[in-house]
């Protein structure tokens, strides 16, 4: 069996065990190129979200919405490639067949006859034939270049960390794409439990985030040790010993993940370690050639509202949400102190999780000035003053 890139391994590890592994949404640009185009998700029921494209001619249309000249998709279980071309889809199917060789999906998903392809196996009744061996007999793209595209880039790049006032990463850290899998076309959780995985779209810089104003790139940088290990099969815990910390994983799902290259990683437990955060080689210790990976997670372009009260409409003010994680125009009673009664100050009101309200001044009457004064609830305006209030605050997962 070849193996999946570390990139590829440590997202199906977190799909298997069902870790949050992608994040907020945004337009970003198209990544990734191979024979007839660039990888990418495309239309909603094609297995995925949208490529953009960027090149110039006539859009493609599909139920009903319309997607950018250029645009990409992979279904089919990453087998059929697709590309807006001037108005109209061109589709390419390779000769894959990614969840069993010869004899298909019905060999190793859903049992039957079986898979005899290479990395086919004989295809059981319960369907743990091909789809867990994983190689197939072809593919959009090779091992090879998958593994390109999924590791970190090279290159340099204008990634911020996450927040308002987000600081320069610096070049040091590399981007990592994120490895998205969407379910298939022809999805079934009893009969045909497969995902089909791409690369999600990415930015590098603010150039890449141009659709709406005051767009930027941002991401999170993190460092964490690499050995280098392969997917490990296992039954229990103490299979999991290469590293610290190790445990046998399992998803409680017969979920299969398909990648473009014709290969998929079946729902059987595998052995899972905890990351182990680090600042230099020096730092990873439980195995020889240990190495510090420093990357870039979830690079999505990020639009604020604003960037300066001359931003706002009216007498509006922009100010940093907390909640959102982005610069917003919130209503306004007072620009600067010198707009209040003397001695007060002009206050940001907070509401939920430190979203935003408005600008008010202080005044004598209040009761409070920030919420370490009101044990337990917030400090918010009301009835022309500052005062201690419970907001009914709505639950968030």
């Amino acid at each position: 069996m070849r193996h999946l890139n570390k990139a590829s391994r440590l997202f199906v590890i977190a799909a298997v065990l069902g870790l949050a592994v992608t994040a907020c949404s945004g337009t970003n640009r198209k990544v990734g190129s191979q024979s007839g185009g660039d990888a990418g998700a495309g239309p909603g029921d094609a297995g995925g979200s949208q490529s953009p494209g960027g090149a110039s001619g006539t859009d493609c249309e599909h139920e009903g919405e319309a997607y950018p000249n250029g645009s990409s998709y992979t279904t089919n279980h990453g087998c059929t490639y697709c590309e807006c071309v001037d108005g109209e889809w061109d589709c390419l199917t390779a000769d894959c067949n990614p969840v069993g060789g010869s004899g298909g999906a019905a060999g190793s998903v859903v049992g039957g006859a079986g898979g005899t392809g290479p990395g086919g196996g004989a295809g059981s009744d319960e369907g743990t034939g091909g789809a867990t061996a994983g190689a197939s007999s072809g593919g959009l793209m090779t091992t090879e270049q998958w593994e390109a595209l999924t590791a970190p880039q090279p290159g340099e790049h204008a990634v911020l960390t996450s927040g308002c006032d987000g600081a320069p990463i610096g070049q040091e850290y590399r981007i990592l794409p994120t490895v998205g899998c969407a379910l298939a076309p022809d999805y079934d959780y009893e009969t045909n439990p497969v995902r089909d995985c791409t690369v999600e779209p990415f930015c590098s810089g603010p150039e890449d985030c141009q659709e709406e104003p005051f767009g930027s790139c941002r991401g999170f940088p993190y460092a964490y040790c690499d050995y280098g290990l392969e997917r490990e099969p296992c039954t229990t815990d103490a299979d999991c010993s290469t590293l610290t910390g190790g445990h046998c994983a399992t998803s409680g799902s017969n979920e299969s993940l398909c990648f473009p290259t014709g290969e998929c990683v079946g729902p059987e437990p595998t052995c899972f370690y905890p990351e182990e955060s680090c600042t230099n080689d020096s730092s990873c210790t439980q195995l020889p050639g240990g190495r510090c990976e420093k990357v870039i997670r979830f690079a999505r372009c990020s639009y604020d509202l604003c960037t300066a009260d001359a931003d706002c409409p009216g007498t509006d003010r922009c100010a940093c949400s907390e909640l959102s994680e982005q610069n917003e125009c919130v209503s306004a009673d007072c620009s600067e102190e010198a707009d209040c009664e003397d001695g007060e100050e002009c206050r940001l009101e907070r509401g939920c999780y430190g979203s935003v309200v408005a600008y008010h001044c202080s005044t004598s009457a209040d009761t409070c000035r920030t919420a370490a004064d009101c044990d337990g609830l917030h400090c918010s305006y009301a009835d022309e003053h500052w005062q201690c209030v419970e907001l009914d605050c709505p639950y968030i997962d």
